[in-house]
């Protein structure tokens, strides 16, 4: 399955006609070729530093992207910390599903990088982006823990007019992410 250029192999269990998610595994080693395949929208910023991928909805007007890239950064923390050696691709697809219009992708060229966004490493930055402004997830290095394991928090870095708008609502959907589920109360 395909969510907004993320592929997952996700087996489903008829539970009485409901079908039941097993499990979720990533599956980027190889893109989705033939029928279906649908080649994602690129567009080069900041001089071609930056790819945005659209997989799922129309790119805006570049030249808005560009003016947002050249405003400061507004930063937001979630305090959101997980050990390095834990894998946080399920929070990948938590966004995808969720920020549904303006989602899309950011990379930076390794060979072209000055340091205005972190390069992600692995999967591009889940990214929202809506009319002249974009908020993008980042993992940034903390301490060690007293274990001696790498800790990294979860982060956003928003750039434009309604940077902090998009920051919040990105921040936010990680840190919803990571609440545990209510569960019922019976009196």
């Amino acid at each position: 399955m395909c969510i907004h250029g993320y592929t997952w192999s996700i087996p489903f269990t008829n539970n009485d006609g409901v079908l039941i998610a097993d499990s979720l595994t990533v599956c980027g080693f190889v893109p989705l070729q033939g029928p279906g395949y649908r080649p994602d929208h690129t567009v080069r910023l900041h001089r071609g530093e930056i790819t945005a991928r659209f997989a799922d909805s129309t790119p805006i007007d570049t030249n808005l992207l560009e003016a947002a890239l050249a405003m400061p950064r507004t930063e937001r923390r979630t305090g959101l910390t997980i050990p390095g050696n834990v894998p946080s691709d399920m929070l990948m697809l938590w966004l995808a599903t969720h920020l549904d219009a303006g989602f899309t992708r950011l990379a930076v060229a390794e060979d072209l990088d000055t340091g205005l966004l972190q390069r992600p490493t692995g999967w591009d930055a889940a990214t929202l982006i809506r009319d002249d402004s974009l908020a993008h997830h980042r993992t940034r290095k903390l301490n060690l823990d007293q274990d001696g394991t790498s800790l990294f928090e979860f982060d956003v870095h928003a750039y434009g007019p309604h940077a902090k708008d998009l920051a919040d609502t990105l921040a936010d959907l990680v840190i919803t992410w990571d609440t545990p589920p209510a569960t019922p109360a019976f009196n």
